[in-house]
C-alpha cells in the first residue's frame, strides 16, 4: 500500500472497471500486446521470431477485423504498429477486449507459448488494475460468480469492520431475496 493510501488521501483501491476502462488499464494492456508480441519484430513485416510469423498474424487482424482489403495493409512494420496503436487508444472500451479477442484468434496453433505470455501478462494488468473480466481460453470473461461470491463473503465476515460488514449482509439480503429482490434498498446499503 502505498502512502496516500495509508494515509487515505487516495482510496486503496479503485472501482471495478466494468462497464469502462481508464488510462492505465488500457496502456497496460496494449503494453503486454507491445512487449510480447509487437516488440518481437524489427523492421520486416514478414520477419518470423520464435517461430511465429508476426506479418501472417497482422494480415490476419488487417483482413478479419479491420475488414480492411489486403492490398492495402501498410508494408512497412512501423506504419502498421502506429496504426494498430492508434485505435488501440482511441476505440470505445469493449472494442479494446473485441480487440485483443480477435488478435488472440489470428495466431496459429503453434503460437501457445507466445499467447499464454501475453494473455497471463493482460490477466495480471486486469488483476493489478481491477478489472472485472479476464482472459480464459482466449475469450475475455466475466471474474466468476465465485470469485465474486468470496469477496462478497470475506467482505461480509470481516470482524474488524463490523459495522460495514452489517450494511454488507443487509445488501446482500435485500439483493438475492428470490420472491421480492429490493434493488434500491440493496444499493443504499
Amino acid at each position: 500500500m502505498r502512502f496516500s493510501q495509508r494515509k487515505e488521501i487516495k482510496p486503496a483501491k479503485v472501482p471495478v472497471q466494468i462497464d469502462s476502462i481508464d488510462n492505465g488499464l488500457r496502456n497496460g494492456l496494449w503494453s503486454a500486446i507491445s512487449l510480447n508480441f509487437l516488440e518481437r519484430v524489427r523492421l520486416d513485416i514478414n520477419h518470423s521470431t520464435d517461430g511465429c510469423s508476426h506479418g501472417l498474424v497482422l494480415i490476419r487482424l488487417w483482413h478479419n477485423y479491420f475488414k480492411r482489403a489486403l492490398d492495402e495493409y501498410p508494408k512497412l512494420w512501423s506504419r502498421f504498429v502506429e496504426f494498430i496503436r492508434d485505435y488501440f487508444f482511441q476505440c470505445e472500451w469493449y472494442e479494446v477486449y473485441d480487440f485483443i479477442e480477435s488478435l488472440i484468434v489470428c495466431f496459429n496453433e503453434g503460437d501457445e507459448k507466445l499467447v499464454k505470455s501475453m494473455t497471463d501478462f493482460m490477466n495480471g494488468v486486469m488483476e493489478r488494475d481491477n478489472c472485472g473480466y479476464r482472459i480464459i481460453d482466449g475469450k475475455v470473461a466475466d471474474l466468476t460468480d465465485e470469485h465474486t461470491k468470496e469477496s462478497i463473503e470475506h467482505a461480509a465476515n470481516q470482524n474488524r469492520f463490523s459495522g460495514a460488514a452489517t450494511h454488507i449482509k443487509s445488501a446482500i439480503t435485500l439483493l438475492y431475496d428470490r420472491t421480492a429482490p429490493n434493488f434500491r434498498n440493496s444499493i443504499k446499503e
